[in-house]
């Protein structure tokens, strides 16, 4: 772990840096209000999951006339659930790094 200020060298048990004398402790505040869009964005991928499992059924009589008329077409819903993995494993690797 790095000092924001002065970017010197710390470990996770010290709560004020030995260079510069800031303490972590509010900015450890700021980082973890981070999980939640995290959060956000893992619902959202999980809804694109959805959307393409509904734009596959389209075609079948599961559904109806409800998927037949409000379905997205794969080509639409696979992009953009590839997109959003992409924004949320980004988002994860950045949440647990600052941690």
């Amino acid at each position: 772990m790095r000092c924001f200020t002065c970017n010197a060298i710390m470990m996770k048990s010290e709560i004020v840096c030995f260079g510069c004398g800031e303490s972590t402790l509010s900015r450890v505040k700021q980082i973890s209000k981070g999980n939640g869009l995290t959060t956000v964005a893992t619902a959202v991928f999980y809804l694109s999951v959805g959307l393409i499992v509904i734009s596959l059924l389209k075609g079948h009589d599961f559904g109806g006339d409800f998927l037949s008329t409000y379905a997205p077409p794969i080509t639409i819903s696979l992009p953009l659930s590839l997109a959003l993995w992409l924004v949320k494993r980004s988002m994860d690797e950045n949440t647990k790094n600052r941690s």
